[in-house]
């Protein structure tokens, strides 16, 4: 039997979920030992969704979710806020007059707009996918990363070791802490 491959997962919404269920459902039995690690909550508010890409419906599928259990009824409609604003300034939706006239929103250009999701439908599809391969640790904010010969350790809030991994994956946002590690000093990061 090939060795397993720990795997070190920053980040537990839709990117490192949908990653960490398309390796498990995907990968040979034994191949993978996943860890997910998330700074937030377990049940937390997530907000709203966005419009995916085909891409990103595709990966959603790979993972074992079905996209349309995760789209916002209604989500035909793009609405434009103002930074802070509570309330839409601008409300961008194909007409039912023109659609009774067999216009598409693909003749009108609207055809990039994707059903909205929502984030909170995601993140639970994504999380009754998982496999018992796969661990999430909520409350762990990931603070460094340290390497440990061929692996890397990834390091809590009040510096406690979290494991090593063979391989660091950082879904986590733009709040990241591990991507300082993601070049060696000689790469160039851009």
């Amino acid at each position: 039997m090939a060795k397993t491959m720990r795997v070190g997962i920053c980040g537990a919404g839709p990117a490192g979920l949908t990653l960490a269920a398309i390796l498990s459902r995907e990968g040979e039995a034994g191949a993978f030992e996943l860890k997910v690690f998330e700074r937030g909550e377990a049940h937390r508010d997530q907000g709203s969704g966005w419009d995916m890409s085909e891409a990103a419906l595709e990966a959603l599928s790979r993972a074992g979710v079905d996209p349309s259990t995760v789209q916002r009824e209604g989500s035909d409609t793009m609405r434009f806020y103002r930074t802070g604003g509570s309330r839409p300034d601008v409300f961008l939706r194909l007409p039912s007059y023109l659609k009774g006239w067999g216009v598409t929103k693909e003749d009108v250009g609207l055809d990039q707009m994707n059903l909205e999701t929502e984030r909170n439908l995601i993140i639970g599809g994504l999380m009754g996918q998982l496999r018992g391969d796969v661990a999430v640790q909520h409350n762990t904010n990931i603070r460094a990363t340290t390497r440990k010969g061929e692996r890397v350790e990834l390091v809590g809030a009040n510096h406690e070791p979290l494991g090593e991994f063979d391989l660091v994956v950082d879904a986590s946002g733009v709040h990241s802490h591990t991507r300082g590690a993601r070049f060696a000093h000689s790469a160039d990061a851009f």
